[in-house]
């Protein structure tokens, strides 16, 4: 009698250790939940708004912002092949061709054709390389010279251009 209990005790510890093992080795199920961040992450093509001290712009959520004083650049993620900068310098002087570029351009007439560009009511100087996409705009207001340069390994050059003037426009 007591083989026989001892030997159901070593039947049911054994058929226990086998649930246990075949529950370990089967996948987990259930739900993942997180505690998101303060600010949501934006879905691709939102726009993220980049509020400074003294200046603001908003950009697509396609690119990585990082900030360098008193310029941004705006580096895109893996898979888009553009980038940004964006520049803003106190000068003394109102004549735009005392912006540093203005001039260069304005002399290789071969490289660079020359439009004028608006931000809000200001006007300004925008250049475009020929043979590669790089859009350059230059703009004076309030005693400071802001400028956007963007180039893109890209043939998308009317949505590449409509994507700068969007950011021109949402400059503050």
């Amino acid at each position: 009698m007591m083989k026989e209990k001892w030997l159901w005790r070593l039947v049911i510890l054994v058929i226990v250790g086998a649930v246990v093992i075949y529950f370990m080795k089967s996948p987990a199920k259930g739900k993942i939940s997180y505690q998101p961040n303060k600010f949501p992450t934006p879905s691709p093509m939102e726009f993220i708004r980049y509020d400074g001290d003294d200046f603001s712009f908003a950009y697509e959520n396609k690119y990585e912002l990082s900030e360098n004083g008193s310029s941004w650049q705006l580096i895109g993620k893996s898979g888009v092949m553009s980038q940004i900068v964006i520049s803003v310098n106190k000068v003394k002087s109102a004549d735009i061709e005392d912006i540093s570029g203005v001039l260069m351009r304005r002399v290789k007439k071969a490289e660079y054709t020359e439009s004028t560009i608006n931000w809000g009511e200001t006007e300004g100087i925008m250049f475009e390389h020929i043979g590669s996409f790089e859009l350059t705009a230059f703009f004076l207001k309030d005693g400071r010279a802001v400028t956007v340069a963007m180039t893109a390994n890209s043939n998308d050059n009317s949505g590449l251009r409509d994507e700068f003037q969007k950011l021109v426009d949402s400059m503050e």
